[in-house]
């Protein structure tokens, strides 16, 4: 029987306040493909249930791709009236 694995992420984050209100951040998130099956769309053994899988395929084989983002941000933060 096969085993179901499934996917790997990663999230990194960091921030950091360069000057008094501003700030900048750097992200990066990365994942392994997801498991997924293939299905035929046909009710090959009459159950009316539509799902069923090509002969030999074993149910979360397949795989797609991975994904990866790279993210930036700039930010600056000051305030309205007196300092609280």
């Amino acid at each position: 029987m096969p085993t179901t694995t499934s996917a790997n992420r990663l999230k990194v984050n960091f921030n950091n306040q360069i000057i008094r209100g501003l700030g900048i951040g750097v992200g990066f998130r990365m994942s392994s493909a997801s498991p997924s099956a293939i299905r035929t769309g046909l009710d090959n053994n009459g159950d009316f249930v539509f799902n069923h899988r090509p002969a030999g395929v074993a149910r979360n084989t397949e795989r797609g791709s991975g994904s990866f983002s790279l993210n930036m941000n700039l930010n600056y933060n000051w305030q309205f009236g007196p300092p609280a």
